[in-house]
This record gives C-alpha cells, sequence and structure tokens, in this order.
C-alpha cells in the first residue's frame, strides 16, 4: 500500500512559504540571518517538481512555454521588488556572471564536440547529458559512462572537476595574477 505524504502542490505552497521567507531576510535590513536558511531548500525542490512535471506533461512544447512565460514575469516581478527597495546588482557582479556563464557554456560545448568526436557510438543528447550531467556534479547519467573509452571517462572527470571547482576560479588562476610587492634581499657571500 502506498502512502502519499504530500503532492506536489502541498509541496509548492510549503516552498513558497520558505522562499518568501528567504526573500524578507534579503530585502528587509537587520533580520535575522536564519531566515536565509529555509530557502536553500527551494530551488532544489523547484527543479525535482519541473523536471516531474516535464517527464508527465502530455505537450512539452506548451509546458516549456509556460515555464519560459513565468521567469519572465519572475523578471519583471524582480525588478519592481528591486526598485521599490531601492537594490541593485552592482556591475562588476552582472559581469562576473555574465564571465562565468560564458565559461560554463564553453566548457560543455567544447567537451560536448570531444565527446561526440570520440564516441560516435551513442547520440548527440545521451552525450550532452552526460556533460551537462558531469559539469553540474548532480550525479546523474543515462547508463552510458561505464561504457565510455578511457579518454572519454577522462573527459567527464575533467568535466565535473571544471563544474564543482567553478569555470571562473578556475579562469581567475591564470587571468588575474598580480604581481607581488614582496622582494628578497641580495647578500653577498664567499664562494669557493
Amino acid at each position: 500500500m502506498k502512502y502519499k505524504i504530500l503532492d506536489a502542490f502541498t509541496l509548492k505552497l510549503i516552498m513558497v512559504v520558505l522562499m518568501v521567507l528567504d526573500h524578507i531576510a534579503q530585502f528587509i535590513p537587520n533580520s535575522p540571518y536564519w531566515l536565509h536558511w529555509p530557502g536553500r531548500l527551494v530551488a532544489p525542490v523547484f527543479f525535482y517538481l519541473l523536471t516531474e512535471g516535464y517527464k508527465y506533461t502530455s505537450s512539452k512544447q506548451k509546458y516549456m512555454k509556460r515555464l519560459f512565460t513565468w521567469a519572465g514575469i519572475m523578471f519583471i516581478g524582480n525588478i519592481i521588488i528591486s526598485f521599490i527597495f531601492k537594490r541593485k546588482i552592482p556591475l562588476d557582479i552582472i559581469f562576473k556572471s555574465y564571465v562565468i556563464a560564458f565559461l560554463a557554456m564553453a566548457v560543455v560545448c567544447f567537451n560536448t564536440l570531444l565527446l561526440c568526436i570520440i564516441e560516435s557510438n551513442y547520440t548527440f543528447i545521451q552525450v550532452l547529458f552526460e556533460v551537462v550531467s558531469a559539469f553540474g556534479t548532480v550525479g546523474l547519467s543515462t547508463g552510458i559512462t561505464p561504457n565510455l573509452t578511457d579518454p572519454s571517462k577522462f573527459i567527464i572527470v575533467v568535466t565535473m572537476f571544471i563544474g564543482r571547482v567553478g569555470p571562473f576560479t578556475l579562469a581567475s588562476v591564470w587571468a588575474f595574477k598580480k604581481k607581488s610587492n614582496v622582494t628578497f634581499s641580495e647578500e653577498g657571500f664567499t664562494v669557493g
């Protein structure tokens, strides 16, 4: 016998309440910091419900249109709330987020291309799913990973490492080296 503790609608309502608590802590000054903690559960649960809905929908095209419509509505709502509470994101953070998104897409595209060349017996979607899953370090697979060749497995491992550490962090190791102000003193000494 199956017991159903929560249905999807009840779970969504609970997550909305937790998200409101998180937004209160974000936008109202001097709010207790612990109000952020329950809000950390919201994104994974919504992602789960999003994929669950996509799996069981009768029209995937209409489902995607609804998702993009609601994403636009949330974007507009965010602009309005930011205007009301006089909050804005600094331009350097916006620039960094674009750089991170670009680097992430570049890593995923490049590694997908490499795997498509090496593993020609798998479909593009299977390979793309494996690479995106590796980059996101989410542990999902279409089941092809054990059957990949060793170079392909190495590419998956590198993709997981880049995704876990972050492309911006890795890029900043090489791009943002500052000249050190430290100098060592020199001293003469007798040789021989």
